[in-house]
């Protein structure tokens, strides 16, 4: 028996596209740091995912919080 992949919530679906619209914002605030994000509202940030995971547990609803990883282009487009 196949597993089935769970979509995303519609929920969710609106927090990615706020990170999206807000992007450039998050990066100014947020450098290089994981965010969660529930009702299109930071609910917790920092270097590891581990502790924004903590952060977002009592805050955010399961299956719509948002994780991302807020990179302010030096670890992609780096110059060696």
């Amino acid at each position: 028996m196949a597993a089935t992949i769970p979509l995303p919530t519609p929920a969710f679906n609106r927090n990615f596209d706020w990170i999206v619209q807000n992007f450039d914002d998050l990066s100014n605030q947020f450098p290089n740091q994981w965010i969660a994000v529930d009702q299109c509202r930071v609910l917790a940030a920092d270097p590891g995912l581990d502790v924004v995971k903590k952060g977002a547990t009592n805050s955010g609803t399961p299956g719509d919080t948002v994780y991302f990883f807020v990179d302010d282009g030096l670890l992609i487009f780096g110059i060696l």
